[in-house]
């Protein structure tokens, strides 16, 4: 913002007002007085508007595995850590040197595909104290109340939920295929030892079904063994659930070296042919609209493959914005396009036009 009280102070004009619509540059408190009374849920609709759009537009078919679903991956993130500021709604909590840490973390479920990098925001759900609750909220309850708040808006469109281990504990396996949603979890020996007992009692009695396939990955040929067991129970007690379980062990064929191993239990029934293989709220919208324009938008398409380095991009734009002020996002990418004299590469609908009066 400084940066844009600088250009309207020496151009009587910024790009605060010219890009985004802010009239008024307002400082820090401001900000925060405007942000702070905005409940983080406020944002969801944004995030469930791009996807619907995107998957009415066919942008997630190349995204589709598994019999046509779409991977979310949940995970946690801290966003704001601090052992002197806190807040109500900081998460306490007690390091090892006796002092006290505060933070502010969310889950934040993205789709995501084998081999692609890029990734689409869903809406967060946040980490923090809840009203008529005595037990501090953590990563798997926000997990809970993400498939609760979010499954009539996602399980039509075909969602496997990836997850850590914390996840794969019957409770919430059985809420999430209640509410629609199918499932791929770590699953650890030391959380889960019921669960082994089993895998070890059909190990042992040659129950467990085995498969290897060979991979050259342009320095060396990595071995992949894959082990699975289905309709094996996840509990002991009143209505276990039966889930099926995979494992993944690869190697350097030359060495014998363990390159990567992880298990899993699932849903999805696991055959030697076809085995299933897993390899804040603003923040998080800037990147979904980053990535929608990189596929919808031929010019900023261009740019993002010129531009490679994500973080060469940002810091071009930030260094342009600093100094200049454009009439729109459109006068921006144009500009871009122009000094980097790429016309010549885009179509010629495509092509921006740029006023150089």
């Amino acid at each position: 913002m400084e940066y844009q009280r600088q250009r309207q102070a020496n151009k009587g004009r910024h790009n605060a007002h010219t890009l985004f619509g802010v009239t008024k540059i307002p400082c820090d408190n401001h900000l925060r007085t405007l942000l702070d009374p905005i409940v983080p849920s406020h944002f969801d609709p944004v995030f469930v508007e791009v996807f619907g759009r995107l998957a009415q537009h066919h942008l997630f078919d190349s995204f589709r595995v598994l019999g046509d679903q779409l991977l979310v991956a949940l995970d946690g993130t801290t966003s704001f850590s601090s052992q002197a500021i806190q807040c109500s709604n900081c998460l306490p909590r007690q390091l090892s040197n006796g002092h006290t840490l505060y933070d502010h973390s969310a889950l934040t479920p993205v789709v995501v595909c084998p081999g692609r990098s890029q990734v689409i925001a869903l809406p967060p759900e946040y980490i923090m104290p809840q009203d008529g609750h005595d037990k501090q909220d953590c990563e798997q309850m926000a997990g809970k109340r993400w498939i609760q708040t979010h499954a009539e808006t996602f399980t039509p469109y075909q969602v496997t939920l990836l997850g850590d281990d914390l996840y794969s504990k019957q409770p919430l396996c059985a809420l999430a295929l209640a509410n629609g949603f199918n499932f791929i979890l770590v699953c650890k020996p030391d959380s889960h030892p019921k669960l082994y007992e089993r895998i070890a009692f059909w190990h042992a009695n040659a129950g467990l079904t085995t498969c290897e396939r060979r991979h050259w990955n342009g320095r060396f040929t990595e071995v992949s063994l894959y082990r699975s067991l289905n309709d094996v129970l996840l509990l002991d007690g009143k209505e276990p659930l039966s889930v099926h379980w995979f494992e993944i062990t690869v190697v350097n064929a030359k060495t014998g070296a363990q390159l990567y191993h992880k298990s899993f239990l699932t849903n999805h029934r696991v055959t030697a042919e076809h085995v299933a293989a897993v390899m804040l709220s603003l923040n998080l919208l800037a990147f979904l609209f980053h990535t929608v324009l990189e596929w919808s938008d031929d010019t900023y398409a261009l740019l993002r493959q010129v531009l490679a380095r994500r973080q060469t991009f940002f810091e071009d734009i930030r260094a342009l914005m600093r100094s200049m002020v454009f009439d729109s996002w459109q006068h921006l990418m144009a500009f871009m396009i122009r000094g980097l004299a790429l016309e010549s590469r885009l179509e010629p609908q495509a092509a921006p036009k740029l006023d150089t009066s």
